[in-house]
């Protein structure tokens, strides 16, 4: 049985990183205007339809960030952002190959990106091409300039699993934790596997870790009363059941524990 979030974790692009990056290229530059300049111009004007894109994105309002991001595109071709927020455009309205067609652009056109490898990683695991998925995550990985090698370390761990190879995923989650001990996506997924494996001790460690420095939602208070219960917490069980049914009453999870169901075991 998968969970109710069994995606690959992190964002495909962190759309107010985006909007930062493009803030620094949109102020870049000034003097008069003339025929020499239109490149230049029709950059800067690609860069600011791709930051209404992703304002739009962020209301909410996927049609008038494709329209935005259609017009960036047609300004420049070669903006790997671009193409990066295109990939997420198609991906929010469920067009998924086109949003692997823009993940793959952003890579040809910058190679070395390890965001942009992570992401076309996740959109290839999304799309049930693990062992190509694995391949780009690896990429991202040993970029020297890439700085959060966890996130596609985890991505890979969380593709690993959906591909039936535990063992693996696990590896990959404690050499995300080896860099980043504090990274919340690593330790939650890791305690999930350890559940799932019956290692409820070690499942409960690397829970407690993830509760001290992330808030609560209805996945980790599940793994946290399933985990509790094994174990014979019944107190610690019963304050996880009571946060997840007071908080989060339409959860999936709140369902299944009010069903009292043959699922209350399930790890997530």
């Amino acid at each position: 049985m998968k969970g109710f979030t069994d995606r690959p974790v992190g964002s495909v692009a962190s759309w107010l990183l985006i909007l930062a990056c493009l803030g620094l290229v949109s102020c870049a530059g000034g003097g008069s205007r003339s025929a020499l300049d239109e490149p230049t111009e029709r950059r800067k004007s690609a860069d600011i339809n791709t930051q209404l894109a992703v304002g739009y994105l962020e209301k909410g309002d996927p049609e008038t960030a494709l329209e935005k991001i259609s017009r960036a595109l047609e300004q420049d071709s070669t903006s790997p952002t671009a193409h990066t927020v295109a990939g997420i455009v198609y991906e929010q309205i469920g067009q998924l190959d086109k949003a692997e067609d823009h993940y793959s652009t952003a890579v040809r056109l910058d190679p070395d990106d390890g965001d942009l490898l992570n992401n076309y990683g996740q959109i290839l695991c999304t799309l049930g091409k693990f062992a190509e998925s694995d391949e780009y995550f690896r990429r991202a990985v040993s970029q020297p300039f890439y700085r959060t090698p966890e996130v596609a370390l985890t991505n890979s761990g969380a593709c690993l699993e959906l591909a039936g190879k535990a063992d693996l995923a696990e590896r990959r989650y404690r050499d995300a934790l080896d860099n980043n001990e504090t990274y919340p996506d690593a330790l939650y997924r890791l305690s999930r596997s350890l559940c799932t494996r019956g290692d409820n001790f070690r499942a409960r460690a690397f829970l407690q870790r993830y509760q001290s420095i992330a808030p609560d939602s209805p996945e980790s208070l599940w793994l946290c009363y399933v985990i509790e219960t094994r174990l014979g917490d019944q107190q610690a069980a019963g304050g996880c059941s009571q946060q997840l049914t007071s908080g989060y009453p339409e959860s999936g999870y709140t369902k299944l524990l009010i069903e009292g169901s043959a699922g209350n075991d399930f790890c997530g």
